[in-house]
Formats: C-alpha cells, structure tokens, sequence
C-alpha cells in the first residue's frame, strides 16, 4: 500500500536529515523529500475514507517532514548570513 511507503519515506528522511545531511541536499534526495510530502498532501487532500490511525499517522509525519524542511532553510540562511 503507497501509504506505508510514504511513511517509510517520511521517516528516512527525517532519520537522514538528523544522521546524514549531506544526503539529502543531493538532487535525488530533495526529489524524494519534495515529493514524499507533495504525494502526501495529495493524498490526505482527495482520499478522506483512510483509516483514521493512517491518516493521523501520515498527518503526522508529512508535518516532521515540513518541520525539518523548514529548519533547512533557516540553517542555511543563517549559514549563508554569516561572514
């Protein structure tokens, strides 16, 4: 089912952000991390008959993958500012 595997891929990227940044900001990487949350959404969005555990633990874990996209940006900002 594509719902587990979204929630596998939320998790790895959340385990390789946290373990391995430098695999992430590879260009497969960021498809991955862009997409996983892209089909996410979509998915949320146009199938509400999930089973509520699914739902909540997909809501879940495409708002960690957000959360970790936009520290991301923070980090890099703040990194990019510095002299």
């Amino acid at each position: 089912m594509i719902l587990y595997a979204l929630l596998a891929c939320h998790a790895a990227v959340i385990y390789f952000w946290i373990s391995d940044w430098d695999v992430l900001m590879t260009p497969v990487g960021l498809v991955v991390w862009v997409g996983g949350v892209a089909v996410s959404l979509t998915i949320l969005h146009f199938r509400p008959n999930i089973h509520p555990k699914l739902r909540s633990m997909l809501t879940t874990m495409t708002a960690a993958s957000v959360l970790a996209a936009v520290c991301s940006l923070i980090i890099e900002w703040a990194v990019r500012s510095m002299p």
